[in-house]
C-alpha cells in the first residue's frame, strides 16, 4: 500500500502566482445546504458497500487459483493507483460532488456535464444489477420465483421502492442503518473464508486443486478474470459525491479522505476470503453461480446457516442499492445546483434530504430496467435458452457497466497529467510525490485499458455466449447506453438552460419596466 508519508497537497488551490480558476458551480443557498455529518467511518462504509460486490467472488472462479494472482495484480495496478490519485485530487479540490468539481475546474464546464453523465450512468446500471443479485438469492430459497426476464424486471421496479424509501431517511439515521448492514455483509465474506479453512482442516479434499503451480499462473484462457477484478475494484471515488456532507471543515475533509485506505484493506481481504471459501468447497461446475456462496456455507455449517447467509446476502444487495441511490443522487444535486439540470433536484425537505433527486435516480433505474426487457432479449433471443436469459442479461449489464465506469476512472488519471504538465498554476509537489503520481496514473491508465479490452474481448459466459458474439453485444449495449443517455440527458439540460434564460429575461424585462416607469415619473416632475 502506498504510504501516506509523502507530502500531501494543501486543501484548496496552491499559491503559485496566479489564482486557480473558480468552479462554475455556485454553492447551495444556506437553507438548501446538505447536513455535514459524515466522518471517516461513514465514508468507509459507503466505499465498502459500493465496491464490494458478492457476485465478483463467483466471476473470478473461471480462473481457478490464478484468481488470487489477478486479485493481487488488480490491487497493485488498478486499485492502489485509483486510491492514491483520488485522495490527492480530493485534498486539492474538496467539496460536494468532488469528481464533477474536478472536471469543471480542470477541463471546463462543457466537458464537465459529459463527465457527470458518464459517472452517473454506471450508478443506474449497477443499481439494476444489485437488485437482480438480490432476486438471485431469493431464488435460492424459492426456485420458482422470478424465473423470466419479465418477472425479474417487474420485481426490480417494485423492489426499488424499498431502497428508495430508506434512502429518503435523514442521513444521521441512515448512516447507522448502513453501518449495521455493512457489518453483516462483510461478515458473510469472513464466514466464507473460515468455512474454506475448516473444510480443508477437517480433511476434505479441496474442490479446486491448489497444489499445481501451473494453475496459479495467468494465461489467455483465464484472462477474462482480470476484467472481473477491474469491475470489482471500481467505485473508490463515488463516496466523494457526498464530499460536502463531511463534518469538520477542511480538517475534517483531510482526515475523512483516509477512508480510501481503510476501504481498500476491507475490500481486498473480503474478496480474497470469499474467493477462497467458494473455491475450496464448491465444485467448479457450481462455483460460477452466486448461490455458490450459500452452498459453501451450507456444506460446512449446515443448511440453517446457509439460509441465514442467503437472507443476509439478499438484504446486503438492497443495502448496496441504497448506497448507490444515495451517492449518485447527490451527483444530480450538484449538477442541478450548477444550473445544468432542473433546479427542483436541489430541493431539500425539512430534514435536509434531497428527496426529488433520490426519486429521480430510482425512477431512471426503473426506466433502464424496462428498456433492458425490450432490447436485451432481442439481442439474446437467438444466443441462449430462455432459462438462461435472465442470467445472461445480468452479466451483460455488469460488463457494460464495467466499460463505462472504467472510462470515468481513466479521466481521473488524465486530470493528474493535466495538472502536473499545464503551463500555468502547476501544483506544488515534491519530486517524490510527482514521480509517484505519474507512476500511479500511467499504471492505472494501462490497467484500465487492459481491463476494458479484457471485458470486451473475453466472454464472461463462454458456455453460453462465444467471444465473438460477446464482443458485439457488449459494444452494442455500451454504445446504445451512451447514445440514449446523451440524447436523453440533453433534454433536462436544455430545459434547465431555457428555464434559467427565461428567468433572466423576465427579471430584465421587469427591471426595464421599472426603469421606464421611473423615467416617465421623472419626466412628469420636470414638466
Amino acid at each position: 500500500m502506498v504510504s501516506d508519508s509523502f507530502a500531501e497537497p494543501s486543501i484548496g488551490p496552491e499559491k503559485t502566482g496566479a489564482q486557480e480558476p473558480k468552479a462554475s458551480s455556485a454553492p447551495l443557498r444556506r437553507e438548501e445546504a446538505l447536513p455535514a455529518i459524515l466522518g471517516t467511518g461513514d465514508m468507509t462504509v459507503l466505499m465498502v458497500l459500493i465496491v464490494l460486490f458478492v457476485a465478483n467472488n463467483n466471476g473470478v472462479q473461471l480462473a481457478g487459483p490464478a484468481a488470487f494472482f489477478y486479485w493481487g495484480l488488480g490491487l497493485l495496478t488498478f486499485l492502489l493507483p485509483c486510491v492514491y490519485v483520488t485522495r490527492w485530487l480530493a485534498l486539492r479540490f474538496p467539496g460536494q460532488g468532488a469528481p464533477y468539481l474536478w472536471a469543471t475546474r480542470i477541463l471546463g464546464a462543457r466537458w464537465s456535464f459529459f463527465s457527470a453523465y458518464a459517472a452517473w450512468l454506471p450508478g443506474v446500471l449497477v443499481t439494476v444489477a444489485a437488485i437482480q443479485s438480490s432476486l438471485i438469492f431469493v431464488q435460492y430459497l424459492a426456485p420458482n420465483w422470478f424465473t423470466t426476464p419479465i418477472e425479474q424486471g417487474i420485481a426490480i421496479v417494485v423492489i426499488l421502492i424499498v431502497p428508495t424509501s430508506v434512502a429518503c431517511l435523514p442521513l444521521r439515521l441512515l448512516k447507522r442503518i448502513l453501518l449495521v448492514l455493512a457489518l453483516f455483509y462483510i461478515g458473510v465474506f469472513v464466514l466464507l473464508g473460515v468455512a474454506g479453512i475448516l473444510w480443508m482442516y477437517s480433511g476434505h479434499v479441496a474442490a479446486t486443486t491448489f497444489t499445481s503451480a501451473g494453475a496459479w499462473m495467468p494465461n489467455k484462457n483465464n484472462f477474462a478474470a482480470y476484467g472481473v477484478v477491474i469491475l470489482a475494484y471500481l467505485g473508490v471515488d463515488v463516496p466523494l459525491f457526498m464530499g460536502g456532507e463531511i463534518r469538520g471543515g477542511k480538517a475534517g475533509v483531510r482526515h475523512a479522505t483516509t477512508y480510501v485506505w481503510w476501504g481498500t484493506a476491507l475490500v481486498f481481504f473480503a474478496y480474497v476470503l470469499g474467493t477462497f471459501g467458494v473455491m475450496a468447497i464448491v465444485p467448479a461446475a457450481q462455483s460460477g453461480g452466486m448461490s455458490a456462496n450459500v452452498i459453501a456455507i451450507s456444506m460446512v455449517f449446515g443448511p440453517v446457516a446457509g439460509k441465514v447467509a442467503d437472507i443476509v446476502l439478499a438484504i446486503g444487495q438492497i443495502a448496496l442499492t441504497i448506497a448507490y441511490i444515495l451517492t449518485f443522487s447527490r451527483l444530480l444535486v450538484v449538477v442541478a445546483n450548477d444550473r445544468r439540470l432542473p433546479a427542483a433536484l436541489t430541493k431539500l425537505n425539512r430534514r435536509g434530504v434531497p428527496v426529488n433527486s433520490i426519486i429521480a435516480q430510482s425512477s431512471l433505474s426503473a426506466v433502464i430496467t424496462i428498456l433492458s426487457l425490450v432490447i436485451l432479449p432481442v439481442l439474446f433471443g437467438s444466443q441462449m435458452r430462455p432459462d438462461d436469459l435472465a442470467y445472461g442479461i445480468y452479466n451483460v449489464l455488469q460488463a457494460s457497466t464495467t466499460v463505462i465506469w472504467v472510462c470515468t476512472v481513466i479521466q481521473l488519471f488524465v486530470f493528474v497529467f493535466w495538472l502536473l504538465y499545464r503551463r500555468k498554476n502547476r501544483p506544488v509537489t515534491s519530486r517524490r510525490q510527482r514521480c509517484l503520481l505519474l507512476l500511479c496514473s500511467i499504471t492505472g491508465c494501462a490497467a484500465s485499458l487492459i481491463g476494458i479490452w479484457g471485458t470486451v474481448s473475453s466472454s464472461w459466459l463462454p458456455a453460453l455466449i462465444p467471444n465473438a458474439n460477446w464482443t458485439i453485444i457488449i459494444l452494442g449495449v455500451t454504445i446504445l447506453s451512451f447514445l440514449a443517455g446523451l440524447v436523453g440527458s440533453e433534454l433536462p439540460r436544455l430545459h434547465a438552460l431555457v428555464g434559467e434564460q427565461t428567468r433572466l429575461t423576465t427579471r430584465e424585462k421587469k427591471l426595464r419596466d421599472q426603469l421606464q416607469e421611473a423615467y416617465m415619473e421623472q419626466q412628469d416632475v420636470y414638466n
